[in-house]
């Protein structure tokens, strides 16, 4: 039977906590981490004294681990939202000519070259090698970039700090059989050392998150990026690649009202999702001649042997749905089996089948034919959501299928799963698009991808981000190269999108995606070194070898799009969430030839032209070095100078067309500059010392 205890479909239940957690804290052996939603903060108080550990809190949003016995019961009028969680797994050399992306950080056009300098850029994930050069900085060879670690094991109720130079030297990876943080972090902020596959926002700051992927370990992450960011006093960009197909796909899961509050004080991108060319969604519109519909669940194997997963159902309103199970053989083609009559649940109710030799408890439904067929459980639960008012049917499973299938090595039968509805009233069904994947029974509506988005990139705080395919050929690094089967300037099939309930259109921006190289982790690549020969390039430090590989997925794009937003905050550390969305909005291209695709979403990221935006427009000034050394701020109409070393400085200030309208000669060390006579609005100042050069936007009052 599939592991049960590992999937964490979101839901939300209420059941009580406290006493669960006094009863059983001798008992703990693992920890469930939950967002909470609490109604007082004497509930908050109460989880601690009952032995929770409580990470973070937002308002009336709770981070916590809570014991693994005590996990079905969260008390009082708290609720819990949990969520399955998948990593989405572009050559970062032919990504950077797309849409004017190297003339970003080459400079060409702009005041000067924008490598993300004076942000701080992080990643919530999984598999990440800190020792990997592209995290360091001179070329590969100097100090660590990574400025904070933090990790995560939620299952051990551990949070893991590294924060001194000696810390993050020492740190290796958080596990050796993932890569994807490496990869992830290096399309990010990867430092070029020459060979072409270095990242974008290669002058940011770098904190590095890794967790389970529970929606706890990945908002906590982002609450240390964030922490960091507000220490340096600079601004933040953060990237999700990780996705979950189950949820309201409204933007008001738990998670997702989590996530909204740090997207105020962060930009958060977050991959879309690759389930663009699966059939996990099913739309549903009942009517006097429709009123119940039928569809196959099965595992994404496609054998149907130890399936476990969740299939989520949701109304678009209050309307409830009622439910049927029955079973289908594939020989035949046909449903041979119906349980009786329909189900229905009021809010916070359950149902739970028992089939072969699963222990029947009491309420439990059996049911003879479903006991020689499979063997293990079925649970639903059902009710309104109090915090979008939506009728809410969660059927998770864990079965073993018994039968085999004379015709091959697959399951004879598989579950058919009957909803019924009001006429008129309308529903979406999503499989997990982890372990279980929809199918059509013959007379019904077949699934698609509709829906296909993650649930997680549909808060408003976000920016959601799907994917082209920025090639189809790949260098080997021993020679040659392969052929991908994409069509190079393409939107990936595979690339989840979404038009929501609301009328928002997902993903905001596409930006390439497939066969793209990056850092690849050295610890991974020791247990699989039979992948060494599908890496793109190696590099050698003090006699190791390390590695820069292909992979594909909105996991790609995401980091993309999130290392030229760090370019943008370095011209404009001031933008706000809503700015960057209406500038990706406003510059995204649309000029592909199958207008009707759905998965390009709102347009293709082009982050030449939204840097143009940040700045007003292309500035006079070109081709110029930048140094961090200088130190200003701005008060009102007056500019607070410090330029190190005795020699006479000079600053130039230029308004957004490219005119300059401010010069003077300073001496090194403090000044104060009267821009009394400039109009309120953003400039762009440049400073000389004859030995280095700044230029930096402000903003005068």
């Amino acid at each position: 039977m599939g592991p049960m205890s590992s999937l964490r479909p979101l839901l939300f239940i209420i059941v009580s906590l406290a006493s669960y957690l006094c009863q059983y804290a001798a008992e703990v052996s693992s920890w469930r981490p939950v967002v909470l939603k609490v109604e007082t903060d004497g509930e908050i108080d109460e989880l601690k004294e009952s032995g929770a550990i409580i990470l973070r809190t937002r308002e009336n949003l709770v981070l916590a681990y809570i014991p693994e016995v005590a996990s079905r019961s969260v008390g009082g009028g708290m609720r819990a939202g949990r969520g399955v969680r998948r990593m989405n797994v572009p050559a970062l050399d032919l990504a950077r000519s797309k849409f004017g992306a190297q003339r970003v950080l080459d400079g060409d056009g702009l005041p000067s070259p924008f490598d993300g300098r004076g942000v701080v850029v992080g990643f919530c994930d999984v598999g990440f090698d800190a020792t990997h050069p592209a995290f360091k900085s001179d070329g590969g060879y100097g100090r660590s970039r990574i400025k904070k670690i933090v990790q995560y094991r939620e299952s051990q109720g551990e949070r893991i700090e590294y924060a001194s130079d000696e810390e993050i030297a020492a740190f290796v990876t958080d596990d050796r059989e993932e890569y994807h943080a490496t990869h992830v972090g290096g399309i990010l902020a990867g430092t070029s050392v020459g060979n072409g596959y270095g990242g974008v926002a290669s002058g940011a700051e770098i904190v590095a998150t890794m967790s389970e992927l529970s929606d706890v370990g990945l908002l906590a992450g982002v609450e240390d990026i964030i922490e960091y960011a507000h220490s340096v006093n600079k601004p933040a960009v953060v990237n999700i690649s990780v996705s979950s197909y189950c949820g309201p796909h409204d933007g008001t899961s738990l998670f997702s009202q989590y996530l909204d509050l740090l997207g105020k004080e962060a930009i958060i991108c977050i991959s879309a999702g690759n389930e663009g060319n699966h059939s996990n969604t099913l739309p549903v519109v009942f009517s006097e001649d429709f009123q119940v519909v039928d569809m196959r669940i099965g595992n994404t194997k496609w054998n149907n042997f130890e399936m476990y997963g969740a299939v989520d159902v949701w109304s678009d309103d209050d309307s409830p749905v009622e439910f049927s199970l029955g079973i289908f053989e594939d020989a035949r083609g046909e449903v041979v089996h119906r349980i009786d009559g329909y189900v229905s649940l009021p809010d916070g109710g359950s149902w739970r089948l028992a089939a072969g030799d699963a222990v029947v408890a009491e309420g439990d439904y059996s049911d003879e034919m479903f006991s020689a067929a499979f063997d293990g459980y079925i649970s639903v639960s059902g009710g309104v959501n109090p915090d979008n008012g939506r009728y809410n049917l969660a059927v998770e499973y864990d079965i073993d299928e018994i039968p085999v299938d004379d015709r091959g090595p697959w399951a004879k039968y598989t579950i058919v799963i009957t909803l019924k509805g009001r006429p008129g009233a309308e529903c979406h069904a999503y499989a997990d698009g982890i372990y279980t994947r929809l199918s059509s029974v013959p007379g019904n509506p077949s699934p698609g991808s509709v829906m296909s988005v993650s649930d997680l990139a549909c808060g408003y705080n976000v920016i959601s981000v799907g994917m082209y395919n920025s090639r189809n050929e790949v260098p080997l690094v021993y020679g040659g190269s392969y052929q991908s089967s994409w069509m190079a300037d393409e939107v990936n099939v595979h690339s989840g999108y979404g038009a929501l309930i609301d009328g928002r259109v997902t993903p905001l921006t596409v930006a390439p995606g497939a066969e793209v190289v990056s850092s690849m982790s050295s610890p991974w690549l020791a247990r699989n070194p039979e992948k060494i020969s599908g890496m793109s390039a190696v590099h050698d430090v003090d006699g190791t070898k390390v590695y820069w590989g292909p992979s594909t997925g909105t996991s790609m794009s995401s980091p993309y799009v999130a290392g030229f937003i760090a370019t943008w905050l370095q011209a404009d550390p001031t933008l706000e969430i809503s700015d960057v969305k209406r500038i990706i909005s406003n510059t995204n291209v649309r000029d592909y030839p199958d207008l009707a695709n759905p998965r390009h979403g709102d347009g293709w990221f082009d982050p030449y032209s939204g840097l143009l935006a940040v700045l007003g427009e292309s500035s006079v000034i070109e081709g110029l070095d930048t140094d961090d050394r200088f130190e200003y701020s701005v008060d009102g109409r007056v500019c607070r100078l410090y330029v190190p070393g005795g020699n006479t400085s000079m600053v130039e200030v230029y308004d957004v067309s490219g005119l300059r309208v401010f010069l003077k000669h300073i001496e090194g060390g403090v000044s104060e500059l009267d821009f009394s006579s400039l109009a309120p609005g953003w400039y762009v100042a440049k400073i000389d010392s004859g030995e280095a050069v700044r230029v930096v936007r402000i903003l005068l009052k």
